[in-house]
């Protein structure tokens, strides 16, 4: 993935958990860039960025490669649109661009959040997407069932 990584979260059923620590694991992640920048500002002249897309859905798992270079991965639709958020990030300008069906998977909301309907590339039907630049308050409210 060049200078990305690709993670899986919930890799049972539980679409729910998956998505609930996707989000969490996003906001430690922002946390800790914050942290790296506050660290090493004297010595960098702009400020580390990410960007992080979030999708769930099927996927297809299976290990490619051969030897050594064997390697556990992804295939599928649903990593192709996370790939596609992350490249909105560089659009909307925010480090994160997550689904609403995601959001609305982990039973969450993402108060501060800018809500959108994007187009993805390589679907004819855009997609509702939250981008959003503070994950601080990310699940101090639960939608109800």
């Amino acid at each position: 993935l060049g200078d990305g990584i690709m993670a899986l979260f919930g890799v049972t059923p539980a679409q729910a958990a998956g998505s609930r620590d996707a989000l969490f694991a996003a906001r430690d992640m922002l946390k800790a860039l914050d942290s790296l920048n506050a660290e090493f500002s004297s010595l960098v002249q702009q400020p580390l960025r990410m960007g992080i897309g979030i999708h769930m859905g099927p996927v297809v798992l299976g290990r490619i490669g051969s030897g050594a270079g064997t390697a556990l991965t992804a295939l599928g639709d649903s990593v192709n649109v996370a790939s596609r958020l992350e490249e909105l990030t560089k659009t909307y300008g925010r480090p994160l661009v997550v689904s609403r069906a995601t959001l609305e998977a982990a039973r969450l909301t993402l108060p501060g959040g800018e809500e959108h309907l994007a187009p993805v590339r390589g679907r004819q039907e855009s997609l509702a997407v939250v981008a959003a630049e503070d994950l601080s308050r990310l699940g101090e409210v639960a939608l109800d069932a």
